[in-house]
């Protein structure tokens, strides 16, 4: 499994840069933002292009500054909401039928980034890369409209009670996605002296996260682009 190593190597570098900094400086920060969040889609038939959908996210990162030059490693933890606006497919007496909506998938999500500090590492601007893997903990889709016509009342509210219990993260044949994601990172940013940190993240996911049963996609990854204002505490 391809989970396994990435993993693997985000605890490597966590530990390890930790283990030869030559003084060892951690300190903890907070960041918040919206989130421009899109599935990138393969289907198994003809679909239409659909429009992306912007969310918020909010999460706590830890900064650990290695004395390695202008290097940091920020390793981190987030909850953070993904999805798009996308077709789902139902069972309706036994005919499979597309409904239209908004879907989040809402996760648990570790990154470790290596940032460089083109000034120095308590103010100027940043860029970074590094990976991230994450655990799926809900799944809510909201239907606006089933096989071209739109939705209303208690015709909504059917469906997005079905969808509530038919849409799940597992490990299953009958679950609709792949209860892990992982990805790699690309970043930038600016830190001020205050301690106020603004940065823009993509987030490029690389698991197909679809369960494949009678989903009409054969693949679908996260595509993430995160905007945030930070503050580092002192």
């Amino acid at each position: 499994m391809i989970l396994k190593p990435i993993l693997a190597i985000l605890l490597f570098l966590s530990l390890s840069s930790a283990l030869v900094a030559q003084e060892k400086a951690i300190s903890f920060g907070i960041k918040a933002g919206p989130n421009i969040t899109w599935l990138d889609r393969a289907a198994q038939m003809d679909y239409r292009k659909l429009p992306n959908k912007a969310m918020l996210a909010a999460g706590a990162t830890v900064y650990i500054n290695v004395n390695i030059h202008k290097f940091t490693l920020q390793p981190g933890f987030a909850y953070i909401i993904k999805g798009g606006r996308t077709t789902q497919t139902f069972i309706n007496d036994d005919i499979l039928e597309d409904a239209y909506g908004r879907i989040n998938l809402h996760y648990v999500q570790v990154p470790v980034n290596i940032i460089y500090h083109f000034k120095s590492k308590t103010s100027g601007w940043f860029a970074g890369a590094g990976a991230y893997a994450a655990r799926g903990i809900k799944v809510t889709f909201s239907p606006s409209a089933v096989e071209g016509y739109p939705l209303y009342g208690s015709q909504k509210q059917n469906l997005e009670s079905y969808y509530k219990r038919a849409i799940r993260f597992g490990g299953q044949n009958n679950d609709t996605f792949k209860a892990y994601d992982y990805g790699i990172n690309f970043l930038a940013g600016r830190r001020f002296k205050s301690g106020l940190t603004f940065n823009v993240e993509y987030n490029l996911g690389l698991n197909n996260i679809e369960n494949i049963n009678y989903s009409p996609y054969k693949s679908t990854r996260n595509r993430t682009l995160h905007v945030g204002l930070g503050y580092e505490f002192k």
